[in-house]
């Protein structure tokens, strides 16, 4: 039989599904669904990442920073949005942190309430004084 004959054993070319060109259509499919994959997942971990309001005041003689920071998050899948504070004093040797449930009504940061953060005049211990909440740090390091 010749491969000029009609019922030649010459694969046709060009036909949808058979031929050298049968596996370019699945793979770029495959690559499109993990790019749009990946881009989904990025969108979503940027969307629940916490996301915080707060206040920071450096102590009068400049070696300390206290900060309080109301959190908000998204969970990534299901569940319920987590809120919390963290109440925060950094400085030479010296790292408290303190994390605990929100207050109800306006949180550090808003208009709303004043400034939230006193430094003692000396530097040796920060306030943290909320509309129902007050929390004093000091600045001196734990000793064991």
């Amino acid at each position: 039989m010749r491969s000029d004959e009609p019922h030649s054993n010459v694969p046709p070319t060009g036909c949808a599904g058979r031929g050298p060109n049968r596996l370019h259509l699945p793979r770029k499919a495959l690559v499109l669904a993990a790019v749009l994959l990946l881009c989904m997942a990025t969108y979503r971990y940027l969307a629940t990442m916490p996301v915080g309001t707060g206040e920071t005041r450096i102590s009068p003689d400049g070696r300390f920073t206290a900060s309080v920071t109301e959190f908000a998050q998204a969970p990534f899948f299901a569940g319920e949005h987590r809120r919390w504070l963290r109440y925060r004093i950094e400085g030479p040797g010296l790292s408290h942190q303190i994390e605990t449930p929100p207050l109800p009504g306006p949180g550090p940061g808003s208009r709303e309430i004043p400034p939230v953060i006193r430094w003692d005049a000396d530097s040796s211990a920060v306030e943290f004084v909320l509309p129902s909440r007050r929390l004093r740090l000091g600045t001196q390091p734990f000793t064991q």
